[in-house]
């Protein structure tokens, strides 16, 4: 995106500056959007109330900060997300007005045995692990929901001890609160925090993980790989960092670098309160605003956040990056998207998350039947082929790079993929 905005400011005349975040504090707000592939096979309300409870919690290791409380930032403030004065329901198909703590947007772009969960609580992290967490621990209890039933586990009972009275007003409760301390009512009578949801939330997958994988000498679960393994310690470490922050009063919290190397509205309020205490501000002076604007600036030389990068844990290194902005991943559909957009440009008409249409290499480019858009030749539809690419696992690397090496032209590559996928090889 950095060089997307240095290219089209080049091209134009015009400074066009990218700033990752969620509002302008005036009362817009736009997503930073997730998306989670899973069995359809879990009944929805089961995710909701699972997600419902993850999402209002989740924030007090995930939560970006944000200078201003309400959606017009009508009280002055700081709070632990962008997002969360935004959210108005429970329950929702809408985006963009009334957003819910859960979408029911379905278009799985993919199986029919499976959904695709659309996520827009979520807020635009600058640093690495609170980015990761997102989405690696909403990942774990999105398998927790597929594998209940098959080990038995009362994933009911857990969900009905923690169902809140009003999820609502807890997203922006927990996220205005500071102290992490805050209750939140429970439907059943009793009431909890953010901190402890967690706590129960992880501990579910734990159980899970013995139960599915069993566990070592230490009654660790055996999880299958290194990332799994990964992000349920980064969970626990965020969960120790998020009781220590609790526990800590303002001057303390000031000091607490290993903590804020890892939360990020921890760090960026640091660097907020130091400012303001120097300088006697309250929280509703323009130049705090300024500040919490410049933390997301992309562009390294207006970017706050690039000035502290180095003061952060990363996940994945500088190389790491540079190869996934070049390089599509090898183990999904994408792959093929790349390789063949690389390889044959020309031909290729249109390209969604399921389907892949090309131009024969042979074809005219004229014709009184058009199809394409407004970059490409028009052809008529007999001179078209498309792949249907609706499996996302389907078409990576390891299936198709044969086909990709061995063929001269799209239409040629799609056409050996399709005989290849009748015959059932």
């Amino acid at each position: 995106m950095r060089r997307a905005a240095a290219s089209a400011s080049a091209g134009t005349g015009h400074d066009i500056v990218l700033h990752r975040n969620n509002v302008d504090g005036k009362g817009a707000s736009w997503g930073t959007h997730e998306n989670y592939m899973m069995l359809r096979s879990v009944p929805f309300d089961t995710v909701a109330a699972l997600m419902t409870a993850h999402f209002v919690s989740r924030q007090i290791y995930a939560g970006s900060g944000r200078v201003g409380i309400g959606e017009r930032s009508e009280t002055a403030g700081y709070q632990l997300s962008q997002r969360a004065d935004y959210i108005h329901a429970i329950l929702g198909l809408q985006t963009t007005f009334e957003r819910p703590i859960v979408n029911t947007r379905d278009e799985s772009h993919s199986p029919s045995d499976y959904r695709r969960l659309h996520v827009i609580v979520g807020d635009a992290n600058r640093m690495d692990v609170p980015q990761t967490l997102k989405l690696g621990a909403t990942s774990m209890l999105l398998w927790l929901a597929e594998h209940a039933d098959e080990t038995g586990y009362d994933l009911a009972a857990l969900l009905d001890s923690m169902a809140l009275v009003d999820p609502v007003s807890a997203m922006h409760t927990v996220s205005h609160d500071l102290t992490l301390q805050a209750e939140l009512p429970l439907r059943d009578g009793g009431v909890t925090n953010a901190w402890i949801m967690q706590v129960r939330l992880r501990a579910a997958v734990y159980e899970m993980g013995a139960l599915v994988y069993g566990t070592d000498t230490r009654g660790e679960p055996l999880w299958p790989d290194k990332p799994t393994t990964g992000i349920m310690a980064l969970w626990g470490q965020a969960l120790a960092d998020v009781a220590a922050i609790r526990h800590a009063d303002d001057d303390t919290r000031l000091n607490m670098q290993p903590e804020a190397s890892r939360v990020e509205w921890l760090m960026k309020w640091q660097l907020l309160e130091r400012l303001r205490r120097r300088h006697g501000l309250s929280w509703n002076d323009p130049k705090l605003r300024a500040i919490d604007l410049g933390w997301a600036a992309l562009d390294p030389v207006r970017s706050i956040f690039e000035k502290v990068r180095s003061r952060t844990e990363r996940t994945v290194d500088d190389r790491q990056v540079a190869d996934a902005a070049g390089n599509a991943p090898q183990t999904t559909r994408a792959w093929l998207r790349a390789a063949v957009v690389n390889r044959y440009a020309s031909q290729v008409v249109a390209v969604s998350w399921s389907h892949l249409t090309v131009r024969r290499h042979d074809a005219p480019q004229t014709g009184e039947e058009s199809y394409g858009n407004a970059s490409r030749p028009i052809v008529r539809p007999s001179d078209l082929c498309s792949l249907d690419m609706s499996d996302p696992c389907a078409f990576d690397k390891a299936h198709m790079a044969a086909f990709v090496d061995g063929t001269r032209n799209a239409d040629e590559l799609i056409t050996q993929i399709d005989r290849n996928i009748t015959a059932g090889r």
